[in-house]
């Protein structure tokens, strides 16, 4: 019974095969907007690419401000300890 499986699945993927590669005309209609469609699309995924490389970017380099952040960090906690009273 096994054989008879492994048979029908080896005629599947034959005829399978067979109507991808014979060539059949596509009767369909491409209206304008499809290109346009497509062209929005290539544009997105241009635009999400440079976003995305931008943020790989910055996380493999550090800030120019990233020392300016720690300094105004550092400045705020001893601002804060001296107005509570050195809690």
């Amino acid at each position: 019974m096994v054989g008879f499986y492994k048979e029908m699945a080896r005629m599947a993927r034959m005829a399978l095969l067979i109507l991808l590669v014979l060539p059949t005309p596509a009767w369909g209609y491409v209206d304008p907007g499809s290109g346009t469609l497509l062209y929005q699309v290539a544009v997105a995924g241009f635009v999400g690419l440079l976003f995305q490389s931008r943020k790989v970017v910055n996380l493999v380099r550090p800030s120019r401000w990233a020392h300016k952040y720690k300094e105004f960090v550092a400045g705020t906690r001893e601002t804060w300890t001296a107005l509570l009273g050195g809690r």
